[in-house]
């Protein structure tokens, strides 16, 4: 769900910077992620679970808005490296289950999802500040439909889950493959001059969010009925008891 996360962050901070919204607007996308994670971080800690991904999440947004914000002539190199140190520090902490837990290949790949979109994130933003070709952008979002395409080539041989399982996460690849898909073609659509920026941005933002409401829709549904149910027993009277 974090790529999604990220995905609708990101293109949110882009379209405020097409728009040319003050530089507070621009980070306000990143601000709102990192406090998610800062309580995420915080809840799963208190519950003492892993929260290796929503420290990494924090510190990762965190990086970002001193970057935006500072805009140093190093900034470049300055995210390579402490975007570096927080990776390798992020699978140390989850060494048990890369190297250990089944099935790897699929933890290794959502790890490089992760991290690709992320890049992907500042390669886009040097692009637009002419800071780098506009084609890099286009390395990124490549090995991400890679990433994808070999997830779902393998899941149709996956063994220890159950067929429902791997439907589930079949459609999930499936729809964030088609959102990869969408936002290369209205990058090449941008660096074409065939759309502008703030166009780009929007519907990107426009997709991820759908994403990430088609995700969220079944925690959302649980919750529904989880009140509903809790509503329909606080009706009952006595005597229904």
């Amino acid at each position: 769900m974090f790529v999604w996360v990220y995905g609708l962050t990101f293109s949110l901070s882009f379209y405020f910077l097409a728009e040319d919204e003050p530089l507070a607007v621009q980070l306000t996308p990143l601000f709102l992620t990192a406090l998610l994670s800062f309580f995420l971080s915080l809840r799963h800690l208190r519950e003492e679970k892993n929260a290796s991904l929503h420290i990494a999440s924090l510190c990762t947004n965190v990086l970002l808005m001193f970057l935006f914000w500072v805009k140093t002539d190093d900034m470049y190199y300055i995210f390579t490296a402490v975007f570096s140190v927080i990776c390798i520090m992020y699978v140390v902490a989850n060494a048990n289950t890369f190297f250990h837990s089944p099935p790897k290949w699929l933890i290794v790949a959502n790890f490089i999802s992760m991290v690709t979109s992320t890049v992907l994130f500042i390669l886009f933003y040097a692009a637009v500040k002419n800071h780098a070709p506009n084609h890099v952008i286009y390395i990124p979002l490549t090995l991400l439909l890679l990433v994808e395409a070999s997830v779902l080539v393998r899941l149709r041989t996956m063994e220890g889950l159950k067929p429902e399982k791997i439907k589930e996460l079949q459609n999930e690849r499936i729809a964030y493959g088609i959102t990869i898909l969408v936002v290369l073609g209205t990058s090449i659509a941008y660096t074409s001059d065939a759309i502008s920026l703030s166009m780009n941005a929007l519907i990107c933002t426009i997709v991820y969010g759908i994403g990430l409401l088609w995700m969220c829709s079944p925690i959302m549904a649980e919750v529904l009925c989880r009140r509903n149910g809790y509503r329909g027993m606080s009706e009952l009277g006595d005597n229904d008891l």
